[in-house]
């Protein structure tokens, strides 16, 4: 929890949204049960075999101009964009995020660190086995990122990696299901 306390210094937001992975025009959003979208900084479209899914991220959640405002040239041609004024964008600047069901293409889970050599699982999307299924609701569980990190999950779905710091508990447990 310490990352949510340097983010109230910094002034930001902490957030943990969930909703469905969508690609839109100005790129990843995750659409809340309301419909309201939250974009997704860095990702210009989901990857292979997420769009659709239920997704769980954590991050700094900031309000700014993601999709630029539509502007109108001498001659009367207007650009595409947001309409000018109109109110800013929800921006969710990630430091995680997981499917909560699990992916529907190509993923791996490497654990690295903790007190057991590195272990790893790969899966073409269509293994469904119970093992996996409990491994993405852990992955999808987090509320917060551990402080005191004991190892590191990182998970790449798609082609797009992202590192999760685990304490003991996650760690073993995720151990477990991977071997």
């Amino acid at each position: 929890m310490a990352w949510i306390g340097l983010l109230a210094l910094a002034g930001a937001e902490a957030a943990m949204i969930e909703g469905v992975a969508r690609d839109a025009k100005g790129g990843a959003v995750i659409v809340l049960d309301d419909g309201a979208p939250v974009y997704v900084d860095g990702l210009d479209a989901w990857p292979a075999g997420v769009d659709g899914l239920r997704i769980r991220a954590l991050g700094e959640e900031v309000a700014e101009r993601h999709v630029p405002e539509a502007t109108v040239s001498p001659d009367g041609a207007i650009s595409q964009g947001t309409a000018p004024g109109s109110a800013l964008d929800r921006v969710l600047r990630p430091t995680w995020w997981c499917p909560t069901t699990t992916p529907t293409g190509p993923w791996t889970v490497r654990i690295e660190g903790g007190e057991h050599a590195p272990v790893e699982i790969r899966a073409g999307g269509s293994a469904d086995t119970e093992r996996i299924v409990s491994l993405w609701r852990s992955l999808s569980a987090a509320e917060a990122l551990p402080g005191d990190a004991a190892a590191t999950a990182i998970v790449t779905v798609g082609g797009v990696e992202q590192r999760r710091p685990l304490d003991r508990a996650q760690d073993a447990t995720l151990s477990a299901l991977i071997q």
